[in-house]
């Protein structure tokens, strides 16, 4: 009986002690995935439409959305969706916190080398409150059309559907763009920045369409190496408006593929469009904001001599990207262009401002 006893206690006494070691083990791999992962604190939801998701993420690994729910952990590197109406709240390494929404929001977050943590905002509403940093840390905010690094303030940026950003200081300091090109705001400062006018915003004017009034080739490079960084950029969003475009494609040739004949059918057609026309005009403007670019570093390196290799590669990728969904991006187009007809066909049967979205269309 007694060594039954004295068994059953080592038993448990062994139990106890794999326990330990299994909660230490836990909490030695939580402590290393934190510098590398942001949780989710906050998820409010809002009434979701039948062709719009909940919240979600997709980690840059697998590829595969997953639902963005309270305490989700989010890999760096992952892409962050929240739809109209909702608000996710995130803690960020080194208790940063970032807000999405309530606009229809998609960023990607993502922790470099040095404790550097980088959100790209490809559209959508982010406020950011970041702790001061350590000495060789940095916080930056990537748009569309801007450039934000912080070091311990809190901050607003909004992308719009057009691609103009809009940022708007509520404490501390901001600095926007690049060396001799930045500009920082202050607690209650804002400033407002479309894709064209970043050009204009970040390289003093017109110095970057009139490139002879550029009078040394040292600042002739930077100006050249500021549209290479630009212009890679730019190539992120490109690809992401394919993916945008692909996951649209289908629901446009479905609605062309009969006339709508109700009100509901209308509104439908009339909601697609407006969804289409948004991609079609970020591609659109992508284009003419690489196509400057290109052009302005031909002529500095045509008159100064200096490499244009980066801006070359990066408009190549482009071109070749753009080149490689030319079928893709010309029935997306023609979708939108039979669509248009119906609707304008069938606009008395729809409450939808259809004369305002038809004054829109590129046909």
């Amino acid at each position: 009986m007694k060594s039954n006893i004295s068994k059953m206690r080592f038993n448990f006494l062994l139990y106890l002690i794999l326990m330990l070691i299994s909660v230490l083990l836990s909490f030695g791999t939580n402590a290393s995935a934190d510098e590398n992962t942001a949780i989710a604190i906050k998820v409010e939801t809002s009434a979701q439409t039948e062709d719009e998701a909940p919240p979600y993420f997709i980690p840059d690994s697998s590829g595969l959305s997953l639902p963005l729910r309270s305490r989700a952990r989010i890999p760096s590197g992952s892409l962050i969706h929240v739809p109209q109406g909702s608000i996710v709240t995130l803690m960020l390494p080194d208790s940063h916190v970032v807000r999405l929404g309530p606009a229809r929001t998609t960023v990607r977050w993502s922790r470099g080398r040095l404790n550097s943590t980088s959100i790209t905002v490809y559209r959508g509403q982010t406020s950011h409150s970041v702790n001061r940093l350590a000495k060789r840390a940095s916080y930056r905010v990537v748009t569309p059309t801007s450039v934000s690094g912080v070091r311990g303030t809190e901050f607003d940026v909004l992308v719009g559907e057009d691609c103009t950003s809009k940022t708007k200081v509520a404490e501390g300091k901001v600095e926007m763009g690049k060396e001799e090109f930045a500009t920082t705001l202050g607690a209650d400062e804002e400033t407002e920045m479309g894709m064209l006018e970043s050009i204009d915003q970040n390289t003093e004017g017109e110095e970057w369409f009139d490139s002879h009034k550029v009078s040394d080739p040292n600042k002739a490079q930077k100006i050249e190496s500021f549209s290479a960084e630009a212009m890679k950029e730019t190539n992120k969003m490109s690809l992401n408006d394919f993916v945008e475009m692909a996951s649209m494609a289908s629901q446009l040739i479905r609605l062309a593929a009969y006339p709508p004949r109700t009100a509901s059918d209308a509104a439908n057609v009339a909601d697609a469009i407006e969804k289409g026309l948004r991609i079609w005009q970020r591609m659109e403007i992508r284009k003419e904001s690489m196509e400057a670019r290109k052009e302005v570093t031909r002529s500095l390196s045509e008159r100064w001599g200096i490499s244009s290799e980066a801006s070359d590669s990066e408009y190549a990728a482009f071109d070749s990207a753009r080149s490689n969904k030319a079928d893709s991006i010309g029935k997306f187009a023609d979708t939108l262009e039979k669509l248009s007809g119906f609707l304008k066909l069938t606009s008395g049967i729809t409450s939808t401002p259809v004369g305002g979205l038809l004054r829109h269309l590129p046909w």
